[in-house]
């Protein structure tokens, strides 16, 4: 399986360079949506961080394979599952999927940035302990991809 782990850098011309790839898989950051795009697509909406600056890019997962949002991974103590929900503090800092192969969960993939709207360790902390019940979930026995970035709000295109 061919995976791509990209900082798109807020540019809509870097998905010609992704499509010329051909990866089975992609996990971006900083990712802003072209118009149409003609694979499987989670996140790449916005991101909102705690200190409300808007930002028009997000984390992203791309495949030529279908996807499969995960929205209900638990975390468990025990053996009961908390009623904790399975998502973002800070929306589009991270996306979590099933991809499938042949309509089946064959690999779970996350995207994940280090929004440094306060200090990225700590975006990055909580971040990693939101995605706990990824690791913790039963069904979640499959290999699990992780795409980790760490940028700078300040940072611009790079050449």
């Amino acid at each position: 399986m061919d995976v791509v782990v990209w900082n798109m850098g807020h540019r809509v011309r870097s998905w010609s360079g992704l499509a010329n790839l051909e990866a089975d898989v992609a996990l971006l950051s900083e990712a802003r949506l072209p118009k149409s795009l003609g694979s499987s697509i989670q996140g790449g909406e916005s991101t909102e961080g705690l200190d409300r600056y808007p930002r028009r890019w997000a984390t992203a997962i791309v495949s030529k394979h279908g996807l499969q949002r995960i929205e209900d991974a638990r975390s468990w103590r025990n053996g009961r599952p908390l009623k904790i929900p399975f998502a973002p503090s800070r929306p589009g800092s991270w996306e979590a999927a099933q991809l499938l192969q042949d309509g089946k969960p064959d690999v779970t993939v996350i995207s994940l940035y280090g929004l440094l709207d306060e200090k990225s360790d700590a975006s990055m902390h909580r971040s990693l302990s939101e995605l706990t019940p990824i690791f913790e979930d039963p069904r979640s026995a499959i290999p699990t991809s992780i795409a980790i970035r760490l940028s700078s709000k300040e940072s611009g295109p790079s050449a």
